[in-house]
């Protein structure tokens, strides 16, 4: 068997699990100079659409999709989008737990189904041309039908927590799946008891724990890839498909290269595994192990860009942003000395980052955004997007980032939205988003951010969709 190829990767993967509404393709080159197709992209943080160059002043599109919420209550849930659908989740009635699924045409708010018993969730689903598959069932996308739901031959005796979104095999040539990957880990199924009462225990329940393969077709499952290391801590975990190559950022208790490991990590200690998979012969090839659990992992033009969260209890939390090279003239071995990357020691905690072709941008809890260039990772600007008005309803929990041809958005919960010239930091607008559609009604102050061309698209917490410019 050869191993996994990190050379000439030549059909880029349109199917994202995240997806934000349009085909993710590669940063604009520079400043002014027209956008192309990256050869080496996987990357969801990227949609290849004009940003809007000035503040939203208007609605062009409001439709009602569903009211939301569970166990009675009595505000929603975000719909979450795949491919340009909206799928909002409601129960049916407060005396029981049955899910319905809406599913809507995001630009135009026909409602395309509505089915009873299956969620989708886009932090969770995948899909192909014909199929959504979201955790063991495969649905129809036209209908919302099921096409077939799968388990695991040994569940009454193997628990497995399912800690990465399913992969779908699909490229710009090949837009229906024939395989499924994802990543679950093992541990003894509680519920497993003899005839006594006690639990039954699965010895070396640990060799279970891998990247499993489905057939996509009919849901049966074909293999799967033994990772015993994987760590119980279970951060999801990145899978990036590239034309028979996964690249995967995976959480580990023991590391393949122990030489990081020190005596201050202590016992609860993660690391990360960043592997390479051939999809023919499942051979797994190490790129790089790294302390610290994996939060964001990207494809971008022959690099891996990985958002890396290092410490415990003890310790005071960072963040580290990598840059792997996958330089297809460099042997695996002498990548490791090539590694670049950077931490933050002015008490920043970066939550999300957004990548092109030229840069790396992240923003922090105190409403920080900076730009970083590839691949050196030096600070091109910094700039403040958000204050602190005692409140934190501008940044807290957690600033998102999504970068598109010519304007850079960040977005935050209370309604904030920035938008900002991504090669220079210049401010191009900033507005509260409730300026423009109706004001947040969640508690949580939680709604959706989708870029479109001119525009984006919002759902609120009274489940209306908005499209504004």
């Amino acid at each position: 068997m050869r191993k996994a190829s990190l050379r000439h990767v030549s059909t880029v993967a349109v199917l994202m699990i995240v997806v934000l509404v349009a085909t993710t393709l590669s940063g604009c080159q520079s400043t002014g100079l027209p956008v192309s197709v990256g050869s080496h992209t996987v990357n969801d943080t990227f949609v290849d659409v004009n940003g809007l160059k000035q503040a939203p002043s208007k609605v062009t599109l409001s439709y009602p999709t569903q009211k939301a919420g569970y166990n009675g209550l009595q505000y929603a849930n975000v719909p979450s989008s795949l491919d340009g659908i909206l799928y909002a989740m409601s129960q049916e009635a407060e005396d029981n737990y049955e899910v319905r699924t809406t599913a809507w045409d995001q630009m135009t708010g026909k409602k395309i189904w509505s089915i009873v018993g299956y969620g989708v969730d886009d932090q969770w689903s995948a899909y192909d041309t014909d199929s959504i598959y979201t955790g063991d069932v495969c649905l129809d996308r036209a209908t919302g039908s099921v096409k077939w739901s799968s388990a695991f031959p040994d569940s009454k005796t193997v628990f497995r927590n399912m800690c990465s979104t399913i992969l779908p095999d699909t490229s710009k040539s090949n837009p229906i799946a024939n395989r499924l990957y994802a990543v679950e880990a093992a541990g003894q199924n509680i519920e497993n008891l003899n005839q006594y009462g006690a639990q039954i225990v699965v010895p070396n329940v640990e060799s279970y724990s891998g990247i499993y393969v489905w057939d996509a077709s009919n849901g049966k499952l074909i293999d799967y890839i033994k990772y015993p290391t994987l760590s119980a801590h279970l951060p999801l975990a990145s899978l990036l498909y590239d034309d028979g190559t996964i690249y995967a950022d995976l959480c580990v208790g023991t590391p393949q290269d122990k030489s990081i490991v020190t005596a201050s990590d202590g016992a609860d200690a993660v690391y990360t595994d960043v592997v390479a998979i051939d999809t023919k012969t499942l051979e797994v090839t190490p790129i790089r192990s790294l302390a610290g659990s994996p939060e964001k992992l990207i494809e971008q033009d022959d690099r891996l860009i990985l958002l890396l969260s290092s410490g415990n209890a003890n310790t005071e939390l960072k963040k580290s942003i990598v840059v792997l090279p996958l330089d297809s003239q460099q042997d695996t071995n002498l990548q490791q000395s090539k590694l670049v990357s950077t931490a933050f020691s002015d008490g920043t905690y970066w939550y999300s980052i957004a990548v092109d072709n030229n840069r790396v941008y992240a923003a922090n809890d105190t409403g920080t955004l900076v730009a970083l260039r590839l691949p050196s990772l030096t600070v091109v600007w910094k700039r403040q997007f958000a204050k602190d008005d005692g409140t934190k309803q501008y940044y807290f929990p957690s600033p998102r980032l999504v970068a598109t041809r010519d304007v850079l958005y960040a977005y935050a919960t209370g309604g904030l939205v920035f938008g900002t010239d991504p090669a220079t930091g210049k401010e191009l607008w900033t507005t509260n988003i409730t300026k423009v559609v109706t004001p947040l009604t969640n508690p949580d102050n939680l709604w959706l951010f989708r870029a479109i061309d001119n525009g984006f698209l919002v759902v609120m917490s009274d489940e209306v969709a908005s499209i504004c410019q």
